[in-house]
Formats: structure tokens, sequence, C-alpha cells
């Protein structure tokens, strides 16, 4: 399970394009994630990831602790949104 590639869709909302990030197995929490770090090198002003209206929190760890280093939680087919600040 954990040798398969799984990618995560992200829309960027000023220009609609949707781009690929891949999805790592944490094993700790056994889920797969998305690395905060490879978001924001793709959209540096990225501020929030949406699900339709629902604002995606980060990912937490059996123990209701923030996984670290920062992520969110891989959401199969589904297309997250990419909330970007203006300046």
């Amino acid at each position: 399970m954990a040798d398969e590639t799984r990618l995560q869709s992200l829309r960027q909302l000023s220009t609609g394009q949707v781009f690929q990030f891949e999805a790592y197995y944490h094993s700790e929490s056994q889920q797969h994630i998305i690395l905060w770090d490879d978001m924001t090198h793709a959209f540096p002003r990225m501020t929030a990831i949406r699900n339709g209206t629902t604002v995606v929190p980060r990912a937490r760890d059996t123990t209701s602790h923030y996984i670290e280093p920062r992520c969110i939680k891989y959401y199969p087919d589904k297309t997250l949104d990419v909330v970007e600040s203006e300046e």
C-alpha cells in the first residue's frame, strides 16, 4: 500500500490551473499526507487549502497532535483549492 504512487490535485484559484502533488505515507499516523513545503514551493502566496467551502486543517497523528513537518492529509479523488494572498 505504501509503495503505490498517489497524487493529490490542487487547483490554483487565480488561474484555474490544476497541479499534481505526490502524497507520502506517514507510518506513525498510518495515513497519506501532502507536505506543506511542496505546496508552498509551487504556490509561494498560499495561505490555505480548501475542500469546497471547508478549510483543510493541518494533518494530525493518532493522538491529535500536529504532524511535523507541516502537512495536510491526502484527499483521494478530490481537487483541493489553493487560497493565495493578493500581495
